[in-house]
């Protein structure tokens, strides 16, 4: 699949239809205004009615963020629907291959079945069988896709996700309780009613992919000598930045700020190889981190200390239990022949580690079609390790070491996000 950063095209639909989805949930979630479910899905319905091919992919990218506050799985019908008769009357556009089609049935297929001989018969568990679906005719899209415009979508779509989130919050506890780390922004769970809902852990996924490909378009556009030119480019990826950073600092993830500064670590590796770049991104970065700390110190001087004591709690060593779940479920997988083989339940293998979970909660012969799938979806979206602009995908494989984000395509689209990222970023020597 080849990749474009941007192309002069008219995009006042597609905005107006995001603008008009973020405007009802913030509406619901800011100004506690009853939405009704049913309002979103007009929304998204008119969406895909109006929108062409290119404008329904990139809808996706902003849809999924703010699946956790919208009704996802009647959305994951339409846009199946959608993609389906897109695939059906451009073919030369949607390439969808046997095996890739093949393999996408049969994964889902043993999912299903699985949850049936567990007893696990919910919407929400039969759910990703359609989105393993919904995946698998999106990879299909093999036209060139606008890498700045998916990510500004994308990123726009996780800060909504984060302010709605934040107030939610704020409503059953304090915005001092948050700002101060008294308690975990995000933890609200039960509250009744759809509202926007996020573990911290999980937002700072999205914000850290988000994150990542913002710094890979800007140290691009510099690296190029372009920066000038595109002033608009460079303010968008900083502002993003900055926000989305914000977001994963009152989250308090150790895993977010552990992962941030590895993708910081890249990103200077990447400068290095050009002695003048190198000295304009440590200059910059010098900046910024004087810019930040006396900010931070000024208005969140409480939460940097709360911060500062995640690292320093009883519970490090074992990675907040992680460790301790990893050893319990390896043992269980390993219990049995037939737990070794089909595993012990997707579902019900609660390990924060997304790899781990379907190895140990899918056994051997899923893991074969997962791995399969996986192959199939990568060289798909045009990815390969052979190419520059790994720095995302890198980055987001190393975040979803811990959490569990392999029972729902929503949790998992920062990975996919990652993986256009970084194909687009390895086809293109700059920002256009």
């Amino acid at each position: 699949m080849a990749h474009v950063f941007d192309r002069p095209v008219c995009r006042d639909k597609l905005v107006f239809f995001c603008t008009g989805i973020g405007l009802l949930l913030l509406c619901r979630d800011v100004l506690s205004v009853p939405v009704s479910r049913i309002f979103f899905l007009l929304v998204v319905f008119a969406a895909l009615v109006c929108l062409d091919a290119e404008e329904t992919r990139l809808f996706v990218f902003f849809l999924m963020p703010l699946y956790a506050g919208l009704p996802g799985n009647y959305i994951t019908v339409l846009l199946i629907g959608k993609l389906l008769f897109l695939a059906l009357s451009n073919p030369d556009r949607f390439r969808i291959s046997v095996s890739c089609a093949v393999c996408s049935v049969f994964f889902a297929a043993y999912v299903f079945i699985q949850n049936l001989s567990l007893g696990y018969v919910s919407t929400y568990h039969f759910a990703f069988c359609a989105e393993i679906l919904l995946l698998m005719l999106l990879v299909s899209d093999g036209s060139p896709i606008p890498l700045r415009h998916m990510t500004e979508l994308y990123s726009a779509s996780v800060l909504i996700s984060g302010i709605c989130a934040l107030f939610v919050c704020a409503g059953e506890n304090s915005f001092s309780d948050i700002l101060t780390g008294a308690v975990r922004f995000g933890d609200v769970y039960g509250t009744g009613g759809m509202r926007m809902t996020l573990d911290p852990n999980f937002l700072g996924f999205s914000c850290l992919s988000g994150i990542a490909a913002h710094a890979e378009l800007l140290r691009r556009l510099f690296a190029s000598g372009k920066e000038k030119e595109n002033r608009r480019g460079v303010f968008v990826s900083l502002f993003f930045i900055v926000s989305l950073g914000f977001f994963g600092l009152i989250g308090l993830s150790r895993t977010f700020f552990v992962c941030a500064a590895v993708l910081l670590l890249f990103e200077l590796t990447a400068c290095a190889r050009t002695p003048r770049m190198l000295v304009r991104c440590l200059l910059f970065l010098s900046l910024s981190a004087v810019f930040a700390f006396a900010a931070v110190s000024v208005f969140l001087p409480e939460l940097v200390k709360t911060a500062v004591s995640r690292f320093q709690s009883a519970d490090l060593a074992g990675a907040n239990g992680r460790v301790t779940l990893i050893k319990e479920w390896g043992s269980a997988w390993m219990s049995s022949a037939g737990a070794l083989m089909f595993g012990v339940g997707l579902f019900h293998t609660n390990v924060h580690f997304t790899a781990l979970q379907y190895v140990f909660g899918l056994g051997i012969v899923g893991c074969i079609l997962v791995f399969a799938l996986f192959s199939l979806f990568v060289r798909g979206i045009g990815f390969s390790l052979r190419k520059s602009g790994k720095i995302p995908i890198s980055t987001a494989v190393l975040m979803s070491c811990a959490v569990p984000a392999a029972c729902s395509l929503s949790a998992l689209f920062p990975l996919v996000f990652a993986l256009y990222a970084s194909a687009g970023l390895a086809c293109s020597p700059d920002d256009g």
